[in-house]
């Protein structure tokens, strides 16, 4: 909502329901905005949660925006992006302590869907007001708020709504759509007349190797999957030495969980009981979220397979994939799926979570010495892949939440958490820039203080102390994240030795911290949602790296087959939707330094949301496992004329599909 610039000043958190109208309305998302004043909540060290009521009268969700604000700024500290179902009330209750800055995404409650925090950390005392609108939204919507904000002591309870909204195969229950499945005998029908079309195998491609490369731009053969430079441009080289550009699916797997929170029971059609035989696969509890989840994927093909659904799906998707011509089977998919389907693949390492202080956010003390012997044992998790010839390589993380904005980590770390092996690091990498105490404290602003006081004191805002608190902290702040990766990708490759290393998948390239990276991979990988890929920043990437650069994910997605949200990136359509993906994946091929993007997801994501609330028309496939037509069609197109686009034979499409509100979270 940075577009908001009219406000309307409606009072103080907690003010008395009759002095706000019964129902307020703010209409049309960018221009308007409703700004309330904490008051003087800041001196109530009881507070703890921000509440208030709303409805979203629409018939597809929408984004509502919530910037909380110091007084003075010309900017909101931090930003909260919330997803709201349309035509559903919903009680939303912000915890006040995520101010800190510390939390990207606020844990799920109920009927709300992902909500997500950004900025730098705002102290209760230094809050001046927030202010709420619409972000992203339909014409001729409005924002109905139900209850004035106010402030609790406590976790509110959540009103249920008394309406069905999920039929019994995870469908929308109050919508209709071309291709929707009538009910569990037309699901089963379908999947067992499918399977049996799938028996056929998909006819070989002449011009293509076993592994999806090309049979006619060839290089030396190692019996691995490497990168090459062969003076024009970038490529991957799979093991029989043919030139691949990597077109992958992520999240290829069935078992992605619906949220079932407390109180929305009473919204599905139905829900497969916990003493259930036959459907007890379907059904799982999450840790550290309320409720419980149900993969209405699995439910469905146990329907059509009984005891053997999961060799029915794998049937269903491996045909399909190879039909419209993917040649990879991309992060986070079944790993039992991508050894056994035939297709190259790319793997995610498990998350390392060392049982050490996190500094800022979801980085640890990396100059504690147990993060280094940590990563041996970590990366023992690759030992089993050894051996096979279709593993493209690995990911060392994904979206690292330190780096979701332009942050001076040191600064950061600055701000609390004091003697750490880091901060120690710190007050040590200092005494390297200064002749003494006096020199620093001078160049800093720091009054009396000597450098040990970056070990022990905790500094609001160090880095706008001055120029050269900045450049020295940032300085640092690159150290830190060589520290961090460097151990990991030495780890790694000890046990994958000649294995790629693609990376560390970065939701954006948020400042120049996140190049540091590169000297210990051998792709450059960026996760990019937008209808076309940034082709100045791959140049940009490549060049400063001198790595090949690959795109972990993007997607299109529409509202017109049954859920409410697009996703990131919106398109009217999903014929709309082939034709993004023609567009994006054929720029990408056509490039020097790109070699591969991969589609993020296989499947359609949960009405209700998933276990962090998206809930967004993205899918190759929908929830009872029907095939979009339009859109693998158009992917198969493209995949045909892959290596034509990379050798510059063939040109990327000049179609361009029309856009829609991006309805993300």
């Amino acid at each position: 909502m940075e577009q908001v610039r009219q406000m309307q000043q409606v009072g103080a958190w907690g003010v008395a329901a009759s002095a706000l109208p019964a129902v307020l309305e703010v209409s049309d998302a960018a221009a308007n905005g409703v700004a309330f004043s904490p008051g003087d909540v800041s001196n109530d060290a009881a507070a703890s949660y921000f509440v208030f009521d709303l409805e979203y009268a629409a018939d597809v969700s929408a984004v509502l925006s919530m910037e909380f604000w110091r007084a003075g700024d010309d900017k909101p500290s931090l930003h909260a992006r919330i997803g709201l179902l349309p035509r559903v009330p919903t009680r939303l209750a912000i915890p006040l302590g995520v101010l800190d800055g510390q939390t990207l995404f606020l844990p799920r409650t109920p009927l709300r869907l992902k909500a997500t925090l950004q900025g730098r950390r705002l102290p209760l005392a230094e809050l001046d007001r927030v202010v709420i609108g619409l972000l992203e939204a339909s014409a001729g919507s409005r924002l109905r708020l139900l209850s004035p904000p106010r402030v609790e002591k406590a976790e509110p309870e959540y009103p249920p709504v008394d309406r069905l909204l999920v039929d019994e195969l995870g469908q929308s229950a109050t919508r209709a759509w071309p291709g929707k499945t009538a009910g569990a005998a037309s699901l089963v029908q379908n999947l067992r007349s499918r399977r049996e079309a799938a028996a056929r195998p998909v006819p070989a491609n002449a011009s293509r190797t076993q592994y999806g490369g090309s049979a006619n731009v060839r290089f030396e053969a190692t019996g691995r999957f490497r990168a090459h430079r062969d003076g024009a441009r970038w490529w991957l080289v799979d093991p029989d030495g043919g030139a691949f550009f990597s077109a992958g699916v992520d999240c290829v797997r069935c078992d992605e969980m619906a949220a079932v929170l407390p109180g929305t029971e009473r919204n599905f059609a139905w829900l497969p009981d916990q003493s259930d035989d036959r459907f007890h696969r379907a059904r799982a509890s999450r840790p550290g979220m309320a409720g419980f989840g149900v993969a209405f994927q699995v439910a469905n093909l146990i329907r059509a397979f009984d005891a053997d659904w999961f060799a029915g799906w794998r049937d269903l998707t491996a045909h399909a994939l190879g039909a419209a011509g993917f040649n990879t089977v991309g992060n986070w998919s079944d790993l039992q799926f991508a050894r056994t389907s035939g297709l190259p693949y790319v793997v995610p390492m498990p998350a390392y979570n060392p049982k050490l202080p996190h500094l800022f956010r979801s980085l640890p003390d990396v100059f504690d010495p147990a993060y280094t012997a940590g990563c041996d044992a970590w990366a023992e998790w690759l030992a089993p892949l050894r051996s096979d010839e279709r593993l493209i390589g690995y990911f060392l993380t994904n979206e690292p939440e330190w780096a979701f904005g332009k942050h001076n980590l040191a600064s950061e770390i600055l701000e609390a958490a004091p003697h750490t092996h880091t901060r120690r690091a710190l007050a040590a990498f200092l005494r390297t820039r200064y002749p003494n105490d006096a020199a620093w404290a001078a160049a800093w602003n720091a009054g009396e203080r000597r450098t040990e006081s970056v070990v022990t004191d905790v500094w609001r805002r160090a880095e706008d102390r001055s120029r050269a608190a900045y450049d020295d902290l940032f300085a640092f702040s690159r150290l830190i994240v060589r520290q961090w990766v460097a151990p990991m990708a030495t780890a790694c490759a000890r046990v994958l030795p000649g294995v790629l290393n693609l990376g560390t998948r970065w939701a954006w390239i948020s400042s120049d911290l996140c190049y540091e990276v590169a000297e210990f991979c051998d792709v450059f990988t960026i996760n990019n949602y937008d209808f076309e890929p940034p082709l100045s920043m791959l140049s940009e990437v490549s060049q400063r790296t001198g790595r090949p650069v690959m795109i972990g994910e993007f997607h299109h997605g529409a509202t017109d087959r049954g859920l409410p949200s697009t996703g990131i990136k919106g398109v009217p359509t999903t014929r709309d939707r082939g034709v993004a993906y023609r567009r994006y994946v054929e720029q990408c091929a056509a490039h020097p330094a790109c070699v591969g993007c991969h589609y993020f997801q296989y499947a359609d994501q949960p009405i209700l949301g998933r276990f962090d609330g998206e809930n967004y028309n993205i899918g190759l496939v929908d929830v009872c496992l029907t095939p979009y037509a339009e859109l693998l069609d158009a992917a198969r197109q493209t995949h045909d004329r892959l290596y034509d686009l990379a050798t510059g034979e063939a040109l990327p499409i000049a179609e361009k599909a029309p856009r829609a509100p991006g309805i993300f979270f």
